[in-house]
């Protein structure tokens, strides 16, 4: 493939409504196939294409650059890695990324001399926990806080009033667009109030909550968030969130009626909280949550029949492009719902681990509907249609 016949493949799949993440995949494939030599003659037409796409998608692994060694995990299964050091020489993907990650155990030598710091706009740090505040002081400084957008942060110790001090100055971070909170632990549920309080003065855009349970008093203190009604972007992740907790976030002082993405994924199969059932979940559906979602994800709560029903009905049926429902009790019903009426904008769905008839299946692979469509199928509760 040429630049030219990438820059036509990366235009027309954004055109046709793939999704960018997607296409930032075929981008990343192309430059890592390069030489230096071919590199280094199409740096600017790269620089170009790379600009295609925004900031918050332009992450790569962090294979690209560094040095990872595999670990013999003895009878355990599955890999584990031990992270070595920075490449010398990183993989040229790098140079076209906006996102990095950090581990706070690897030591600082990405802020002082590898990691172009101007660059990378967004940094996943890991390994929070362990490391004592003064020591992370010299990172979360003006100058970090400046020319950031956004942060993920890792392993928070939640009741360490330090910890949320180096965050304390707002004003620094009031450009953010995107910030991500991944377990953050604490006992005393109140320590999420006070780190959800530093939302209140921001401009975040999208905000994510990762393997956390901020019980019902940090739940409330997100509904109340001023911050919540700016948000185009919402994630809670693997995170105790079950009917009680969904209705407290439905009867919150500010709803999120710009929200153009909703990822919801529970952790009831690990702490055996039941997650949000039908009738709650009809009630967020014709909420403010869903009146102009584009992007919707939903993994282990109960959706149902009921719950596309609602979707049918709800201003978000004209924006939707793209839906995932994973583990979502839809049924027979559900999918024939899901076929039989129009979803104007639609790209693709996704639909897994759920139950459907053979004859189901059957009939609705005959329709001219189901057969304009792509459609993979490893068996009658897994497949993939893109419209």
């Amino acid at each position: 493939m040429t630049i030219r016949e990438l820059d036509e493949t990366l235009r027309r799949q954004l055109a046709s409504g793939d999704k960018p993440a997607e296409v930032w995949r075929i981008f990343l494939g192309f430059v890592e196939a390069l030489s230096d030599a071919q590199l280094a003659a199409e740096a600017n037409e790269l620089d170009a294409l790379a600009e295609l796409f925004p900031d918050e998608l332009r992450v790569v692994s962090r294979k690209a650059y560094c040095r990872i060694a595999e670990i013999d995990t003895g009878d355990r299964e599955g890999p584990e890695w031990k992270f070595e050091g920075y490449l010398a020489k990183p993989a040229p993907v790098f140079r076209f990324a906006r996102q990095a990650y950090h581990n706070f155990e690897d030591g600082f030598r990405p802020w002082l001399e590898f990691a172009e710091r101007g660059q990378i706009r967004h940094w996943h740090f890991e390994g929070l926990r362990y490391r004592k505040a003064d020591e992370l002081q010299p990172v979360f400084s003006e100058e970090y806080f400046g020319a950031s957008s956004g942060a993920t942060l890792t392993w928070i110790n939640g009741e360490d009033e330090a910890y949320r001090e180096l965050f304390a100055r707002t004003a620094l971070w009031k450009h953010w667009h995107t910030l991500r909170l991944a377990w953050l632990r604490s006992d005393d549920k109140s320590a999420f109030t006070r780190w959800f309080e530093l939302l209140a003065k921001s401009s975040i855009r999208r905000f994510s909550l990762q393997s956390c349970n901020p019980g019902s008093v940090g739940f409330q203190a997100l509904a109340d968030n001023p911050v919540m009604t700016n948000l185009e972007e919402l994630e809670l992740m693997n995170v105790v969130l079950g009917s009680p907790e969904c209705e407290i976030l439905l009867s919150g002082k500010c709803q999120p009626r710009r929200l153009k993405k909703l990822k919801l994924d529970d952790c009831s199969l690990s702490n055996g909280v039941p997650e949000i059932d039908g009738p709650t979940y009809v009630k967020l559906i014709q909420s403010p949550f869903f009146t102009g979602l584009e992007d919707f994800e939903n993994h282990y709560h109960t959706i149902g029949p009921e719950g596309i029903a609602a979707l049918l009905s709800s201003p978000s049926r004209a924006t939707l492009r793209y839906i995932s429902l994973h583990n979502s009790r839809l049924g027979d019903a559900g999918l024939k719902l899901i076929f039989d009426n129009a979803w104007p904008n639609l790209r693709g769905i996704y639909i897994s681990y759920d139950t459907f008839s053979p004859e189901l299946m059957r009939s609705l692979k005959q329709t001219l509907e189901f057969t304009s469509r792509e459609f993979f199928a490893s068996s009658s509760s897994i497949f993939l249609l893109r419209f």
